[in-house]
């Protein structure tokens, strides 16, 4: 809850103000669970709500994820690099200390980053479009498919960037709530929880990068290679 607060008021989008005070004074044990007291279903909502509202907005906004992937991947190659940082040193470094680290040792996606000349989206593929094995990729697969990716397109690997959120989830649905004396599961008692569950799948994207000259040659080269229908290319 904390985050949500945090995060709306640095980024100007209002969307993440809740009643999180009044959400904890709620909480309660009965029978051995947490549930939310009486009359707390539309708080625990509004939780809900805002949290999906910033996901769309600030959090799973392409430009948020082609850039938090840029740095995924630039760190990667600072640790498997041959300088002096090691991951102990790399968990100590505060924001400025890793610009600067990445400047020096991965100057190509450090210093896109910093000037934030992003990679720009090739494939953005909804969940209805992508077949169900790429929803399983972990980190190896996703090495994987950008080598072919780059191989297919002519391209160097750095320049392609395969990016698979997790399967949509939203656990809090089985949160216990209390309406009128009975604890039902939260999504049992809201129909609005529902609504926010199918609008997470709905904006749930498979995402392939790229640098803006290999934008065409990558796009085509990744429809293929991940078995996409060709008007997910951007």
């Amino acid at each position: 809850m904390d985050y949500l607060v945090r995060d709306a008021h640095h980024t100007g989008v209002p969307y993440g103000s809740i009643d999180h005070g009044r959400l904890v004074r709620s909480l309660r044990y009965r029978d051995g669970q947490l549930v939310l007291a009486e009359g707390n279903v539309r708080t625990a909502e509004s939780l809900l709500l805002a949290r999906g509202l910033m996901n769309g907005i600030v959090y799973r906004h392409h430009v948020s994820r082609i850039a938090g992937s840029m740095l995924e991947r630039a760190s990667e190659r600072l640790l498997a690099g041959p300088n002096d940082v090691g991951i102990e040193q790399f968990a100590r470094m505060a924001d400025h200390d890793l610009l600067v680290a990445l400047r020096e040792h991965v100057p190509d996606l450090g210093g896109r980053i910093e000037c934030r000349d992003l990679y720009k989206r090739t494939v953005w593929a909804g969940l209805s479009d992508t077949p169900a094995h790429l929803l399983e990729l972990d980190h190896e697969d996703e090495r994987a498919a950008e080598r072919d990716i780059a191989e297919r397109a002519g391209v160097d690997q750095s320049s392609v960037i395969v990016d698979v959120p997790r399967r949509p989830s939203m656990k809090e649905s089985n949160a216990r709530v209390v309406v009128d004396g009975v604890v039902q599961r939260l999504e049992e008692a809201s129909g609005l929880v529902g609504a926010i569950r199918q609008a997470q799948r709905d904006g749930w994207r498979l995402g392939v990068y790229a640098p803006e000259p290999e934008r065409e040659a990558v796009a085509a080269a990744a429809v293929d290679v991940l078995g996409l229908p060709g008007h997910v290319q951007r």
